[in-house]
């Protein structure tokens, strides 16, 4: 029997799941979001089916809230010879970085 539930309810119902395994308020809320919103774009396998898995987790000590991720973005310096592929690589790269968002190449060309 399948049942239906409104976006909202669910989210606060995973958002007090979250914050019961002691998620702060943001935490929980970003969670709850998430994985309501993997459900509705059809990734069931991402979506709020992960909560028992994260319970688990989060009892055995696997899990835990509140945790920040620092991101540090590192600069490639060219200095020894690259294979062709990724000379090729780069070049694309800063060609992508070049060009406007929406002129994925689908303009005449002369």
């Amino acid at each position: 029997m399948d049942a239906v539930f409104r976006k909202d309810a669910l989210v606060r119902a995973i958002e007090a799941i979250a914050a019961a395994g002691g998620s702060e308020p943001r935490e929980a809320r970003l969670v709850a979001e998430n994985l309501v919103e993997a459900n509705l774009l059809g990734h069931d396998s991402h979506g709020i089916g992960m909560m028992p898995r994260y319970v688990e987790s989060l009892l055995s000590g696997g899990l835990k809230p509140n945790r920040r991720v620092e991101v540090r973005v590192w600069r490639l310096s060219v200095r020894h010879k690259f294979s062709m592929a990724l000379r090729m690589l780069i070049a694309l790269v800063v060609q992508a970085q070049q060009q406007p968002v929406g002129q994925g190449g689908d303009e005449q060309r002369p």
